[in-house]
């Protein structure tokens, strides 16, 4: 399912929001991030949202370059610590000390847009949405570089609008959560990465598809993500873990044909000629292969889907 962007009343320069009165829980695992940390804070601060109706909390994991100092800078930043190394055991840390309804996650090396928090709160106005994805945009960088992140989202927006769980995926750099989920299904599992994708296939085979949606309005800049190389480098981790977490819940990746589909419509929706559109596909080849190789780098043999029970034992 996808959320579709709000009406603007231009008389007012506002949108038409109902219910979206949620109290929100934004929670930053950190591990020396002071790179980024302020300009991720000073966007959660600057929210064309009242302030009352959200809390931000930086958990960080032990990072050695003054990140936690750095945090508590800023006002109204709860910074909590917790020992337990692993980006999902900071997330976890998050979870329990959030008082919002619904939990927003995102990264220190992102920036949200202005309406992030806004535009959480209207979609997950929704009752019956319990996950909620978002668009990401790189750091500047080159155009060709832009042509792949729309890629990267409109795959997004297929996947998490079809019925196929197993092709669901999540991504906590821009990912809002309602909190009653962790708690009928555990918190993330404390793998090293993946566990997000885990958990939403978790949330669609638990519940349905239909409780989990792609918002276009909910955008965030990945600082980090300013050339190919960096994405490739990511795409080949994404490959790696992937296979490694396919035996706690099986995923299957897009066909050729789905991806080919996926690239027409990136293609007809920027408008690409057809060098352009050729350069994207080129592009998109590499970083297949990347995640090809991270796969095989990973070195084991899908098993098969983890029981029920025994993801809430090991959560």
């Amino acid at each position: 399912m996808s959320i579709p962007s709000p009406a603007v009343d231009s008389t007012r320069g506002t949108s038409h929001l109902r219910g979206a009165s949620v109290f929100i829980s934004v929670v930053i695992p950190t591990y020396d991030a002071s790179r980024h940390l302020d300009a991720c804070l000073d966007a959660l601060a600057a929210q064309d949202h009242p302030a009352r109706d959200y809390e931000v909390i930086v958990v960080d994991n032990g990072s050695t370059d003054g990140s936690p100092a750095l945090a508590r800078r800023h006002p109204g930043v709860t910074v909590l610590e917790e020992p337990t190394p692993g980006v999902y055991a900071a997330r976890n840390c998050g979870i329990r000390r959030a008082r919002g309804e619904v939990i927003a996650f995102t990264d220190p090396d992102c920036v949200a847009d202005r309406s992030w928090i806004r535009e959480i709160a209207r979609a997950m106005s929704e009752p019956g949405l319990g996950v909620l994805c978002g668009p990401r945009a790189p750091a500047g960088g080159s155009r060709l570089l832009g042509a792949v992140f729309d890629y990267e989202n409109v795959k997004a927006e297929f996947v998490l609008g079809g019925g196929d769980e197993e092709l669901y995926y999540g991504y906590c750099n821009n990912m809002a959560v309602r909190k009653r989920l962790f708690e009928t299904l555990g918190p993330f599992l404390e793998r090293p990465r993946g566990a997000d994708t885990l958990f939403v296939r978790k949330v669609a085979q638990e519940l349905s598809c239909a409780a989990v949606a792609y918002a276009p309005s909910v955008v965030v800049t990945h600082l980090e993500i300013d050339r190919l190389r960096v994405y490739y480098k990511k795409v080949f981790l994404y490959g790696r873990h992937r296979r490694r977490n396919n035996h706690i819940l099986r995923s299957r990746p897009l066909g050729l044909a789905e991806r080919l589909d996926v690239f027409r419509r990136t293609a007809a929706l920027g408008g690409h000629s057809r060098l352009r559109s050729a350069a994207l596909l080129a592009t998109l080849g590499v970083g297949a292969l990347a995640w090809w190789l991270g796969g095989a780098s990973a070195g084991l043999r899908p098993g098969a889907a983890f029981p029920s029970g025994l993801w809430r034992r090991a959560a």
